[in-house]
């Protein structure tokens, strides 16, 4: 199958999905980050 993988660029919606996702990780790493530290000047 000549030009195998799906482009990005051609997919609009895939690439929205995949920036919903990664703004979803991103934050969540913040959100434990800053909670742990804050754990860590606790103790």
């Amino acid at each position: 199958m000549p030009g195998a993988g799906p482009r990005l660029d051609s997919y609009p919606d895939m690439r929205m999905l995949a920036f919903q996702f990664n703004s979803k990780w991103v934050s969540f790493y913040y959100f434990a980050h800053a909670d742990f530290s804050s754990i860590l000047k606790m103790a």
